[in-house]
């Protein structure tokens, strides 16, 4: 895999970059590490068997990649080592899928709104670091990926509230 992206180093200074790195949590980890040193990653992509994947460098805040992939990858060997009871009735079986679904939703509003958090504080780090052009272009990418942010977390609290009124017509039956 051929990782290229574009950063503003901490002295402000524009780099672009190309390297050849094996597997995708060891890039996700090689760009947040990047930023954890203090520079700012403004566009990433990966070739791969002649296809390009974009990257969004709001996702890159310094946090590494591998754990929290690692652990969904077992949450979902575990899901799909448990087998479905034949037991369980049709509802019960429902009801169930339906308790996954608001825990899922759960999940992604608190990562959505630590990557807010995370965002607002490299917000507030760009404000104090740059004064011209370049800090009023990284201010409008932050807003916008800020507000692309919360209106992914009112879908997702929309979603479970939702599946939440589904279970208690459920449960109710």
């Amino acid at each position: 895999m051929i990782l290229s992206f574009s950063a503003i180093d901490r002295h402000a200074q524009f780099r672009d970059f190309c390297c050849n790195l094996t597997g995708l949590e060891t890039i996700l980890d090689f760009l947040s590490t990047i930023t954890s040193h203090g520079d700012t990653i403004l566009n990433a992509y990966i070739l791969d068997e002649g296809n390009r994947m974009e990257l969004p460098p709001e996702a890159f805040d310094g946090q590494l990649f591998s754990q929290p992939l690692q652990q969904l990858e077992e949450q979902w060997q575990a899901a799909l080592r448990k087998p479905v009871s034949d037991k369980l009735s049709a509802n019960q079986w429902h009801i169930e899928l339906i308790r996954q679904q608001i825990r899922l939703y759960g999940d992604r509003i608190e990562t959505l709104t630590l990557q807010v958090d995370r965002l607002e504080m490299l917000r507030r780090r760009v404000e104090d670091m740059y004064y011209d052009q370049q800090r009023n272009q990284l201010m409008e990418q932050y807003t916008n990926t800020l507000t692309m942010y919360q209106s992914h977390i009112d879908r997702a609290q929309d979603g479970r509230q939702r599946a939440i009124k589904k279970l208690k017509k459920l449960e109710s039956y």
